[in-house]
């Protein structure tokens, strides 16, 4: 408790005490809070980005981390439609799709959503960017998801009413203005 270490009281004052302009030294406002409260747990619910991105970060990083891992596809040559074999279902069991040994409509179709999904070119074509795209590991995928999640910690609290957020990776850019998406 706060009784017990006498000297938090003084850093809780330190940081909590407004300068210039009504900001907080080194803008940490929840120590005192804490302080008060006595709950850390609620303090800390507080620090976390505001943005709903941030909020999609940490929902996809729980999923993530409640799947099972998945299976890996050999490599080998391209696969398309039309073809057969033990890796068309390697490719089947990893994109989830039922059936056999053959490169079918449904399968193409699934595989065009993943490639999409992943920045690649939607060809349906299981080439060697597709087979190493879908080759990274459920332990790799948590990772990045936790570096994003870091990411977003350093952005500004309070963005502009209008701003524009690159996903580089993706090669995506979305505009925002007062929050929603405008371009």
């Amino acid at each position: 408790t706060a009784d017990d270490f006498p000297g938090l009281a003084r850093i809780s004052d330190a940081l909590s005490t407004p300068v210039a302009g009504g900001e907080y030294v080194w803008g940490i406002v929840p120590f005192r809070h804490m302080m008060e409260t006595r709950s850390v747990d609620a303090v800390l619910r507080t620090l976390a980005p505001p943005h709903e991105s941030y909020r999609e970060l940490k929902r996809a990083l729980a999923e993530y981390r409640a799947m099972p891992d998945w299976s890996v596809v050999a490599t080998g040559p391209t696969m398309c439609r039309g073809d057969r074999g033990p890796r068309v279902s390697q490719l089947r069991a990893r994109l989830g799709v039922s059936g056999g040994d053959d490169f079918d409509a449904e399968l193409d179709d699934v595989l065009r959503n993943f490639q999409r999904h992943h920045g690649l070119s939607d060809d349906g074509v299981a080439g060697a960017d597709t087979i190493a795209e879908l080759n990274v590991t459920r332990g790799q995928r948590i990772e990045q998801l936790i570096l994003n999640l870091e990411r977003w910690r350093w952005m500004p609290r309070a963005l502009p009413s209008r701003y524009v957020l690159v996903n580089i990776a993706a090669f995506e850019l979305d505009g925002f203005d007062e929050g929603k998406p405008s371009i």
